[in-house]
This record gives C-alpha cells, structure tokens and sequence, in this order.
C-alpha cells in the first residue's frame, strides 16, 4: 500500500487597515477633494481658496470637499467610496497620502485610476509666490475652462 502526502496552504486575506481620515469640510458636489497640512486654511487663506475655487466655476462650501491633517493619510476608500474626479493636495507629498511615486511635477494633473491628482506646494507658499501661482492657474483653467 503506498501512502499519497499533501500539503495543504491556507492563504489568509484581510484588509490592509486604513487610518480614519478627518472629516472632511464642505460637501463635494462636484466630487472634488483639496488636502491641506493642518493649520494652513486660516480665515484669509480660505478667502483665497473660494476665489480660486470660484474662478474655475466651483463653490468651495458645495462642490469641494477639504481635509486637513498632520497625518498620514489612506485616502483609497473616501475616494472609491465618494467617486472623487479631481484631488488637488495642497502642501502634502505622493509619501503623504500614501502613494509610491519617485518623483513628480507639482501643478500637474497626474492620471490615476478613476481620478486626477495634482500636487501644489503649500497653501500660504503657493499664494505668496506670483510664478507658483500662475502655475496653479494654468493647470486649473486647462483642466476646468477649456473644452
């Protein structure tokens, strides 16, 4: 009699755990959602931010969803679950929010899975620098003006 061995493998899947992000201000009807190092959105950088917003033909409080955060974010399932259309990360980094990039062209909108991503220097350095900010504007108005 001869004898027959199997090895057997159980391959366990699980979630990787996502940290839970803030929650985020404003509604985001128009599905797009800004990421801010926290402390950066004062009262006059908000002023500018609904101008920016306003300019491209969006309301910051209704059509924009905003976040801000010190934290390392896992951003995968808010964006899957809200079906986000454009990201525009203000301050944060690819290693940020998460994502493996080597490196990157800021005021640009890289394509991803079912969004667009854009990385921009900080709030307050992007709005006190002229050349950073007219770079800002161009992608925008190719982005959201044109077409």
């Amino acid at each position: 009699m001869s004898t027959v061995c199997f090895t057997l493998a159980i391959m366990e899947r699980y979630a990787i755990p996502e940290s839970a992000i803030p929650t985020p201000a404003g509604e985001g009807k128009k599905k797009m959602l800004m990421l801010l190092k926290k402390g950066q959105l004062s009262d006059e950088n908000k002023g500018k931010l609904a101008a920016i917003a306003s300019a491209i033909k969006h309301d910051l409080s209704a059509d924009i969803w905003i976040i801000e955060s010190d934290n390392r974010l896992h951003l995968h399932s808010f964006i899957l679950e809200n079906e986000v259309k454009y990201v525009i990360s203000f301050g944060l980094g690819p290693e940020d929010i998460s994502l493996h990039m080597d490196a990157y062209v800021p005021y640009y909108f890289y394509a991803l899975e079912n969004y667009k991503l854009m990385f921009s220097d900080p709030l307050e350095t992007m709005l006190t620098d002229v050349n950073r900010k007219k770079a800002l504007w161009k992608t925008l108005q190719a982005t959201f003006l044109q077409g």
